[in-house]
């Protein structure tokens, strides 16, 4: 009773007292700094700054390892050997790979040339993928790269361009790359995309394959299950036993000028087109169409979850359309109901929870994956909006479907909750991507996003939306940070890897755990990766001032140990 009584204070002062911005990072640790022995090296050989970008961000699993490339510096370090690959597994760093060694699983004298950004993942049991440019030995221009995978220090080949596989139907082929969509489903098989040649080098399509034991064994395209010539495999989204979804390009026979694309759903061995380009989309008048002649493929994004459920963005085309005849839209493909495919949202559609808002178009880009869904079929994306009570008036809002609600989270011009009155987000692309978003499957989304000070001076930092709907600061530009006892740091810019559809076979900096992994630059150039708890602790002066009076515990700030 006492303790109820001490907390209606604290609430009560705290109304009349507003909380003044924050200064300190909440709970977290710091994993690597530059400046620090990095380990696996040469005595000296330190961790050195890096921009904070998304693709240089680390990756991390449910278990709370990190996975990330990283920049070297110090004696013997050159521009052949300053990149490498660490493993985080909770207690300790671990050199995976760096430039210049010898290449792992590979002939004598072969080494690796550069890391590759894009080829990193990790997977839910600690393995690691990462692709490499090789030299030396018996590289070619044929067999230049090679895709990687580490597991409790082991490290062997899974798949090198030049090599042989073998097709059930077609037989023999050699893969001739590039190798792309860098996956592993929830067993940790390791599955990746590629072109192959025949034997006599006169044919060149493209096919997915899972990796087993180090053996390549091709799913879909030119196998029995799914025979047809592949032009493109642009994206694919795995579900916990393997099944997929993905976005494909079609040969078709000399002559026919259309290109035929299609999103296909892949399980037990079978695909079956989902949509193809062409088909009239349900719901529409007749002669409208998914995609357009004069566009390569309709298909931007693809996302699945768990349960096979999948959404994808899409063009639609009817000259009745306004404009140029095209409108994006959002999908979503249930193989469990009667009528498996729905549209989510079109552009020039007005929302239904806010009906003065229209939609003006939809976010997608292929480089990138903004559009996801989790386990619970929550959906989300970013869109622009247009008001209708003011026209004129334009917005970008990150937009959630849930339970069958679309709404947004935030959009440019809103309070920004947990900052002082006054501070609104901001639509600034120079900070973050637009595309800076992370659900995981409990329903909790991490996001980027900037905003505006009341004395008109800019901010941004990675923010929490609860399912609930509450949102909450995780890391702000202009937080205090403690790497180590008495040396305080304040952050300049952030960045943390995300877009990537929960359950869907590619890593992200976000856990179903609400950990967030995100590679910082400090005021002093210096740079960081910290592993930061997405349940924050108050930090407000009014609390502190109430200290003794009931148990709230201020946000600590980590200490730097290694």
């Amino acid at each position: 009773m006492v303790c109820c009584e001490i907390w209606l204070v604290v609430l009560t002062v705290l109304a009349l007292f507003p909380a003044p911005c924050r200064s300190e990072l909440g709970k977290h640790q710091v994993v690597m700094i530059s400046g620090q022995q990095a380990p696996g090296v040469a005595d000296g050989v330190t961790f050195r700054s890096v921009s904070q970008q998304e693709i240089l961000a680390p990756l991390l699993n449910n278990q709370g390892d990190l996975f990330f490339l990283t920049w070297l510096e110090g004696p013997g370090v050159d521009t052949t050997n300053d990149w490498a690959n660490y493993f985080y597994d909770g207690d300790s760093l671990r050199l995976v790979a760096r430039e210049g060694e010898t290449a792992a699983g590979q002939p004598r004298g072969v080494r690796y040339e550069s890391l590759y950004f894009g080829h990193r993942n990790l997977s839910e049991q600690g393995a690691v993928a990462f692709g490499a440019d090789l030299t030396g030995g018996d590289v070619t221009g044929a067999s230049d790269f090679a895709l990687f995978e580490s597991q409790a220090g082991t490290t062997t080949t899974a798949a090198r361009l030049g090599s042989p596989i073998t097709f059930p139907n077609v037989g023999e082929r050699t893969l001739t790359g590039p190798i792309s969509n860098v996956t592993y489903d929830s067993n940790g098989f390791l599955h990746y995309s590629s072109r192959v040649n025949d034997v006599s080098g006169n044919e060149s399509t493209q096919a997915f394959f899972r990796v087993r034991s180090g053996r390549s064994t091709p799913l879909f395209g030119q196998t029995s299950a799914y025979p047809d010539p592949l032009q493109f495999v642009t994206q694919v989204s795995l579900e916990e036993n393997g099944g997929s979804s993905a976005a494909v390009t079609r040969l078709l026979p000399l002559g026919n000028r259309r290109v035929d694309s299609q999103i296909i759903d892949f399980r037990g061995g079978s695909a079956t087109p989902i949509v193809n380009e062409g088909d009239l989309p349900p719901g529409y008048p007749e002669f409208t169409e998914f995609g357009n002649p004069n566009i390569t493929t309709p298909f931007m994004n693809v996302a699945r979850n768990a349960e096979g459920k999948t959404v994808f963005t899409s063009w639609l085309y009817n000259g009745i359309f306004a404009g140029n005849g095209l409108r994006r839209s959002v999908w979503a493909y249930d193989p469990s109901l009667d009528e498996p495919l729905r549209e989510v949202i079109a552009a020039t559609q007005t929302l239904a929870a806010r009906p003065d808002f229209r939609v003006s178009d939809i976010y997608s880009d292929g480089s990138v994956q903004p559009l996801q869904i989790n386990d619970l079929g929550d959906v989300a994306f970013y869109a622009n909006l247009s008001s209708i009570a003011a026209p004129g008036e334009n917005h970008m809002a990150l937009m959630v479907e849930r339970d069958g609600v679309l709404d947004w989270i935030y959009r440019d011009g809103e309070q920004v909750p947990g900052l002082p009155a006054g501070t609104t987000f901001y639509r600034n692309p120079t900070f973050t991507s637009e595309s800076g978003i992370q659900m995981n499957r409990v329903g909790q989304i991490a996001f980027s996003a900037s905003y505006r000070n009341p004395d008109g001076s800019f901010g941004g930092g990675v923010f929490l939306a609860e399912r609930e709907g509450g949102v909450i600061p995780l890391v702000l530009r202009g937080d205090q940070v403690e790497v180590e006892p008495n040396d305080v740091r304040e952050i300049q810019g952030m960045a943390f890897a995300s877009d990537a559809s929960p359950g869907g076979g590619l890593a992200s900096g976000f856990n179903d755990n609400g950990d967030l992994a995100v590679l910082v630059r400090f005021t002093d150039d210096t740079t960081a990766i910290l592993l930061v708890d997405a349940i924050p602790e108050p930090t407000t002066m009014s609390l502190l001032g109430f200290a003794l009076m009931a148990p709230i515990p201020r946000r600590r700030v980590g200490v730097y140990r290694y």
